[in-house]
């Protein structure tokens, strides 16, 4: 699927219905900063090549990496959004950017958020 394209998706779930209300965090046992890491996730979905840096430059307590999959803020979202797996989604992003060289760490997040639906 083309950058432009995803959004045409039904599955597609945009960043702008988050109100950033802030439960998720308030659930979050890692801290990490959830609607940032949202607006990083539809950022990238929106095509933007510069996901990959604001992901390492979160200045949270925490980053998706830190995330230990408890689904709490999936169950705490009003809007119903799938937050686990978009978080999870980053995480992945994240390890494989630890496994390259620095220089390559913007690049590689790009080959885990490819497919930027709701699952």
């Amino acid at each position: 699927m083309a950058k432009g394209k995803m959004l045409d998706s039904p599955a597609f779930i945009p960043y702008t219905i988050c109100p950033a209300c802030g439960k998720c965090i308030e659930v979050c046992p890692a801290h990490i900063d959830i609607p940032k890491a949202l607006q990083i996730y539809a950022d990238r979905c929106n095509g933007s090549s510069e996901a990959g840096k604001q992901l390492w430059k979160m200045q949270s307590t925490a980053q998706p990496l830190d995330c230990i999959e408890c689904g709490a803020c999936t169950m705490r979202c009003p809007q119903k959004l799938e937050v686990a797996a978009m978080i999870h989604a980053l995480a992945l992003a994240q390890l494989a950017d630890e496994q390259t060289a620095e220089g390559e760490k913007a690049n590689s997040i790009s080959v885990h958020l490819n497919d930027c639906t709701r699952k």
